[in-house]
């Protein structure tokens, strides 16, 4: 089975998992489920029945600091919440726009430093135009 530590990898290499389910395993404990939680921001279901170190009050701790997920009621899991796949949708939208701001910033300042808005111009018809096929 899966301990601590895999939780640990699985939470620095799967950025994108969705779902989990470590029912039954007793050598995970709330360290390793904290680094997955950290790790994997997409994750919406993560279940841990008959885990003897995994607390229903740690996880709800937990589920503060994750936006998609809620705390299941009746055990130990985490489920997502009401349109959780369109939340992480938008988010992830709009990190991508302030990511193409901040690139576009950055681009305006270098070129205004070495004095021209027709390169602002050449450069952003070359790079953010899609070409036709």
């Amino acid at each position: 089975g899966i301990d601590d530590e895999g939780l640990i990898v699985i939470g620095n290499s799967l950025r994108n998992l969705a779902h989990l389910d470590v029912s039954g395993n007793n050598a995970v404990t709330m360290r390793g489920v904290q680094h997955l939680c950290q790790g994997c921001t997409r994750l919406i279901y993560f279940e841990a029945r008959s885990c003897q170190h995994i607390y229903h009050r740690a996880l709800a701790h937990l589920a503060e600091s994750l936006p998609f997920v809620l705390v299941a009621p009746d055990r130990p899991a985490l489920i997502p919440r009401p349109r959780a796949l369109q939340l992480i949708k938008e988010t992830e939208l709009m990190q991508a726009h302030h990511a193409a701001a901040v690139v576009i910033q950055r681009l305006v300042r270098g070129v205004r430093a070495r004095g021209g808005a027709r390169l602002i111009r050449k450069f952003a018809l070359r790079r953010f135009v899609v070409p036709k096929f």
